[in-house]
């Protein structure tokens, strides 16, 4: 199929105790790769949280242990600053610069670079919660620098092979895109992206999987536990995000879900304890709200009591 053909194709589906589940006929399209974009970022926090549960990482390590290169400001912040969110580093200003073609290849090294240039922080660290992509680039290089190793192995030794997860990788170049994508167009920014979760590439079919393991446990109940754990701020608020992962409202057993949003295709992934069913959706769009909409209410969060999902094909 062509490129040009999947705009506008929604590739949804959803997992309980009856199995999986396909909308319509999404299964044709649930092993084509994508990339995923920002729904990566619950991967890469998985594998910080493998170092921790190993001891090579601790979540109140000073940053600038491993992470030398960037300013003076940042000696205040911790790992769990950046897992959380609070760590008050400089984000928008940066990724503007990077898409706006200033820089010649958009990796992880460009990004803390353009870091060590940025005069101030954004916030002091644990004072506010502010989504920060930037953030999640220096969790990868802490991954690497602390493992000794690319975060591409460790996902794949401690998260992919073990849920069957044969069609996901990290993918930083050279090329724009895997040579396994045949239907997922080189939009903008024209520079593969950097090793932030923004760098996953992955199929409907593999992001169910880890949507139920993320439901299950099936990763380990101590791992799980940790990925659950809600950031707090310096006054001990707590703060709608987990690790890797936004935090739903539900009181003692909320959802859990990423969205992701790359030109032209948005991913959204949601596991939901309460209703027992784990959901992804990959829509051909730039409308990232039609993906959310559908993957809650194929979750069961904030549908109305009694109503069913969306009919489907099971598989």
């Amino acid at each position: 199929m062509a490129a040009d053909d999947k705009r506008g194709r929604v590739v949804a589906g959803y997992a309980n105790a009856a199995g999986v589940t396909w909308l319509d006929d999404a299964a044709e399209d649930a092993d084509t790769v994508v990339c995923i974009a920002s729904a990566g970022k619950w991967i890469v926090a998985a594998c910080v949280a493998v170092l921790v549960r190993q001891g090579d990482l601790d979540p109140s390590l000073p940053v600038r242990t491993l992470l030398p290169e960037l300013p003076d400001w940042a000696a205040p912040i911790r790992l769990h600053h950046l897992i959380h969110h609070t760590s008050g580093l400089p984000d928008r200003a940066v990724m503007d610069r990077g898409f706006a073609g200033e820089v010649s290849e958009w990796t992880n090294e460009t990004v803390l670079g353009l870091l060590s240039t940025m005069p101030e922080p954004q916030a002091e660290p644990g004072t506010e919660f502010s989504y920060c992509t930037t953030g999640y680039v220096c969790l990868t290089e802490l991954v690497e620098r602390a493992g000794g190793r690319p975060i591409a192995e460790v996902a794949q030794q401690h998260l992919f092979t073990p849920l069957g997860m044969a069609s996901t990788q990290f993918w930083k170049g050279p090329g724009l895109h895997p040579p396994t994508v045949t239907a997922h167009p080189p939009w903008h920014p024209g520079v593969p992206a950097p090793q932030t979760g923004d760098g996953v590439w992955s199929t409907a079919r593999d992001m169910l999987r880890w949507a139920e393991a993320m439901q299950t446990g099936a990763l380990g109940p101590r791992l799980t536990a940790t990925l659950r754990q809600p950031g707090k701020l310096r006054d001990n608020t707590m703060i709608p995000y987990a690790w890797g992962a936004s935090i739903l409202p539900g009181g003692e057993t909320p959802a859990y879900a990423h969205p992701g949003s790359w030109p032209g295709c948005q991913t959204y992934v949601i596991t939901a304890p309460a209703t027992g069913t784990a959901a992804v959706v990959i829509a051909y769009t730039d409308d990232s709200q039609k993906a959310e909409t559908l993957g809650r209410k194929l979750a069961g969060v904030d549908q109305d009591p009694g109503s069913d999902p969306s009919p489907g094909r099971s598989s």
